[in-house]
């Protein structure tokens, strides 16, 4: 983004006498300098502007290739977690129709509770960690 703005005044300070003051302003944002501005680097330094886009061409590919590994982590956690819950709700499972089995309905009736208010716990903290960010 570049934007330019010039202002030119004119003030009568007694009659007669006319005083003119100029100002100009430039603002440019991005990761690339103002092409006269890199033409002034390139005219300072032979080749110190294809110096400087290759470096925001390198710039710009560390940044993909970091989004990229950022998603592919995301996924990877995503399947290990609903791997351990399907492991962890398979053992739970079998703990509470091995205790049903043995006449044990308390236990069985404990480690549903338990199993369930844990998973509750996770879900809740997860979701209040998703809503903080």
């Amino acid at each position: 983004m570049n934007n330019s703005r010039s202002q030119i005044k004119h003030t009568n300070a007694q009659k007669g006498d006319v005083k003119v003051s100029k100002s100009e302003m430039s603002v440019h944002s991005g990761p690339l300098p103002d092409p006269m501005i890199l033409k002034l680097y390139n005219e300072l330094v032979p080749g110190a502007a294809e110096r400087i886009l290759q470096m925001a061409e390198k710039e710009q590919l560390n940044r993909h290739q970091i989004d990229s590994q950022l998603t592919n982590s995301a996924i990877i956690m995503g399947y290990l977690g609903i791997s351990f819950a399907l492991i962890s709700v398979t053992i739970i499972s079998g703990l509470v129709y091995f205790a049903i089995i043995k006449g044990l309905d308390t236990t069985a009736s404990a480690i549903g509770v338990g199993a369930i208010a844990s998973v509750a716990g996770v879900f809740m903290i997860f979701k209040r960690s998703l809503k903080n960010k």
